[in-house]
């Protein structure tokens, strides 16, 4: 899929349609936007997996590839998972499935250093999310374990 040309907006909007259109119409599958307007704390609800996405391209200020994503504090416990588009020449480069017990209150950033991606492990091609999702779930308590020691 190619985001080439696209304005914020619609960077958005297509990344959310990605990622509903990539998840099996199997239990609930609803745009939040469909039952609770422009607001929506996350942007779908897929059997009980309230999803947040987000989508950025790959920054070229800094020495090493980077991308940032920008969230809402408040909306934090609201969302069970942040699920991240990183674009690379207008393509999509690596989609990354984030529990948000783990996620930085506002911002998250993904770098790229000599290969190895920060928050690789949770990387997954997009017709893999909903697999990835239940993996998280399940081994949730040490990534929370993992999370909180490396935070001090």
């Amino acid at each position: 899929m190619n985001f080439k040309g696209l304005n914020e907006y619609e960077l958005n909007r297509t990344a959310i349609e990605l990622i509903y259109n990539s998840l099996p119409d199997i239990g609930t599958k609803i745009k939040a936007i469909d039952i609770l307007g422009q607001n929506a704390p996350y942007d779908i609800l897929w059997n009980d997996n309230k999803l947040c996405v987000r989508v950025a391209n790959v920054s070229t200020t800094s020495r090493f590839p980077k991308w940032n994503y920008t969230l809402k504090a408040e909306n934090k416990q609201l969302v069970n998972f942040f699920v991240l588009i990183a674009l690379k020449n207008s393509e999509i480069f690596k989609i990354f499935v984030l529990p948000s017990d783990i996620t930085p209150e506002t911002t998250v950033t993904i770098t790229e250093r000599m290969g190895a991606l920060r928050y690789g492990m949770f990387s997954v091609p997009v017709d893999q999310i909903p697999e990835k999702i239940e993996e998280i779930k399940q081994k949730l308590g040490e990534y929370r374990k993992m999370y909180k020691e490396t935070r001090g």
